[in-house]
């Protein structure tokens, strides 16, 4: 038998009261303070906690904690699957699909002309072809070149910054090789997916894992959420699950040098910026300013212009 598993199974359980209704949720002692000084301390110190073998974690979601426990004893976690939206789901129940432009007022057709009126049109004179100037030698531009080597430069910039934001290694506290092949996500295929759940709870687990110092979940979770937005096909419909995901980054974690959730979200906004930049969401996500507006302007100062 492994000694690690001999170790955790034949120690003493542990009961943790979690979520706003603290739903008791008992687990093997050693599982959990083996994922960080923080969580040891915790459960073998000299803290009430240790002396009772329960603690109240009541700012955690059920759901999270659980994960967290399939992590402590397997080393991965399984994310939520995303919700399909159904057509005739009531707005409070699924996000309705965004719409960022107001509805179309079509003008009534035109009056047809009166047959009397109907006369063959004439045919028009050919404008006369302009005389070009000839360059002037040694130019460095030619007519228009400049705009359209701009344009050239700011598509070689959003397919660099997309190209780095792919390729990005986040994993590097993993105890185990395996871990890291199996966190293959599971792309969308249409706009009626919502990805709500599956981003926030990376992003949560993220939160949770930086909270306590527990480092290979913390870039486990970093990990899934990169590969998931990777692979992610952002519709114009899903904007809305991105934003929230964003809001949620810079609403809570950890301290603005140190939260690499942040970093990433932001690289990501930047990435989609085409589709992203022009919904009222997005806008009024700018208008409110903060941290968000500074590291995405940075972000775009650097790569985009």
């Amino acid at each position: 038998m492994d000694k690690l598993f001999q170790k955790i199974f034949t120690s003493d359980q542990f009961t943790f009261f979690v979520g706003e209704d603290k739903k008791p949720i008992v687990v093997h002692a050693a599982a959990i303070a083996d994922q960080s000084p923080a969580l040891n301390v915790l459960i073998n110190g000299q803290m009430t906690e240790a002396q009772t073998g329960s603690a109240i974690f009541n700012d955690v979601l059920e759901e999270d904690f659980i994960r967290f426990c399939q992590f402590a004893y397997t080393g991965d976690y399984t994310p939520p699957m995303c919700i399909i939206e159904d057509e005739t789901s009531h707005p409070t129940q699924s996000c309705p699909l965004e719409s960022d432009s107001e509805p179309e007022i079509l003008d009534a057709p035109p009056t047809p002309p009166a047959l009397e009126e109907i006369r063959p049109e004439e045919p028009e004179e050919p404008e006369p072809e302009p005389v070009l100037e000839p360059e002037p030698q040694g130019a460095w531009y030619s007519r228009g070149s400049y705009s359209q080597t701009h344009r050239i430069s700011q598509a070689s910039r959003k397919v660099n910054l997309r190209r780095s934001f792919d390729i990005k290694f986040i994993c590097s506290t993993l105890p185990q090789q395996r871990i890291i092949n199996s966190c293959e996500a599971i792309p969308n295929s249409h706009a009626k997916q919502d990805y709500t759940g599956v981003f926030l709870a990376h992003a949560r687990l993220y939160v949770f894992a930086d909270k306590y110092g527990i480092e290979p979940l913390e870039s486990l979770s970093l990990h899934k959420l990169h590969a998931t937005l990777k692979s992610f096909t952002l519709y114009r419909a899903r904007v809305g699950d991105i934003l929230k995901l964003v809001r949620y980054a810079y609403e809570n974690g950890p301290g603005y040098k140190s939260n690499k959730l942040r970093a990433l979200v932001s690289e990501y906004i930047a990435c989609e910026i085409d589709t992203i930049g022009g919904t009222k969401r997005f806008f009024a996500l700018m208008e409110e300013g903060g941290l968000f507006v500074r590291d995405f302007w940075k972000l775009v100062q650097k790569n985009l212009l």
